[in-house]
């Protein structure tokens, strides 16, 4: 089987989504009583959200993979665009998710999700193998 963008985007997707609502976890923990662990059991729901939220991002990400690839040969420049990329709309992502709450952007838990959001992506796009055309 051939490795292509969609099989690209939807790992570094996924990576995302479950490295994302790391800091909400974080949060709780610091929050949670001594030997308190229940929060943990919220960690399924949160990567549900962020992967709910971010399907259209996901989708956009995989169209802009797919021109990377045609438009470029180079695989260091597909890798630097597909980090770019993917850092800018996964920062879109969570600006608009937190506009629509009406949730404070400039809030430290706001930038630590922002941080683990873009770093994950970016992480992904470097880590998983590049597709070749």
């Amino acid at each position: 089987m051939r490795y292509t963008s969609l099989h690209f985007t939807l790992k570094v997707w996924l990576t995302s989504a479950c490295v994302a609502p790391l800091p909400f976890l974080v949060d709780l923990f610091r929050t949670a009583k001594p030997g308190d662990f229940a929060f943990i059991e919220s960690y399924p729901a949160l990567v549900f959200m962020s992967l709910a939220f971010s399907v259209f991002t996901w989708l956009a990400f995989w169209g802009a993979m797919e021109l990377i690839v045609r438009l470029f040969a180079d695989w260091f420049l597909r890798k630097i665009l597909a980090s770019v990329t993917g850092m800018v709309l996964s920062l879109l992502t969570v600006y608009l998710f937190l506009k629509f709450w009406d949730l404070p952007v400039k809030s430290a838990t706001s930038l630590q999700v922002i941080i683990a959001g873009t770093s994950s992506v970016a992480f992904g796009s470097w880590y998983f193998k590049m597709p070749l055309a």
